[in-house]
């Protein structure tokens, strides 16, 4: 796997993974003072600043005990996708696992876990104008796309008018 492969087959990793207040941070604590290890976040709400409450974050005096990484790394708002989850965490991973000290990650985010793990797809980076084209509100659907019968044209323009999904649907193959 790609992480195994950048980390090396020899460095020892350790998932603690699971739902907000299920106890992930009572195990990993103990765990990291035992075998000399640093907890790395895996949640995407953690990951925000002033984001405590209801995100189960760690306190500080834990955080001081032991060293936690990708925790209050970004302002409310920023964009922090699941790439740029997967290549800060390698790096830290690998950082830690360089200082000879064992690497946990913790947290529930799946998707963080799969980016990390797994890699994302080799894809076109986000495009904002795009983005911006789908959440605009489109015109209503045409009733030339359903031109073979006119009750489904008018039907299929009608309900396509309350659902935005549909205009969009609509708009996009139009």
């Amino acid at each position: 796997e790609r992480l195994r492969a950048e980390l090396g087959p020899q460095r020892p990793l350790v998932l603690i993974l699971g739902p907000t207040g299920s106890g992930k941070s009572a195990l990993a604590l103990p765990v990291a003072k035992v075998f000399r290890g640093e907890i790395v976040n895996c949640d995407s709400v953690q990951v925000y600043r002033y984001f405590d409450i209801g995100s189960a974050k760690v306190g500080v005096p834990e955080r001081e005990e032991v060293p936690h990484h990708l925790i209050d790394i970004c302002e409310p708002g920023e964009l922090f996708t699941a790439g740029d989850y997967a290549r800060r965490a390698r790096r830290v991973l690998a950082s830690i696992a360089g200082w000879g000290r064992l690497p946990i990650v913790t947290g529930g985010t799946g998707f963080y876990v799969r980016a990390l793990i797994h890699g994302l797809f080799e894809g076109p980076p986000r495009d904002d104008s795009l983005r911006a084209r789908f959440t605009a509100a489109p015109p209503p659907c045409p009733t030339s796309t359903c031109a073979a019968s006119p009750a489904t044209s008018a039907r299929s323009s009608s309900n396509a008018n309350r659902s935005p999904k549909r205009r969009r649907k609509c708009w996009n193959w139009s």
